[in-house]
């Protein structure tokens, strides 16, 4: 194998490897978006006891502070 054919062999390993890392890398990011938010969702919608809250009993001061704290806990 010549100099320029090793140079050329080694970008396109180089070129596969960063297509793959990237692929791989937005689809674990997706999939981490995804079960954050589903851990917000149930969480954020459903009281301690997993029942869903009624949401027009609850101050508004009172949302925003769940809201906050349920969106901390998923960061």
């Amino acid at each position: 194998m010549t100099k320029d054919e090793f140079v050329d062999y080694a970008s396109e390993m180089e070129n596969e490897l960063y297509t793959l890392t990237n692929s791989q890398l937005k689809k674990k990011f997706k999939e981490i978006h995804s079960f954050a938010s589903e851990v917000f969702k149930k969480k954020f919608w459903n009281d301690e006891k997993g029942i869903p809250r009624v949401w027009n009993r609850i101050e508004e001061s009172e949302i925003e502070i769940l809201f906050k704290k349920y969106k901390k806990e998923v960061r």
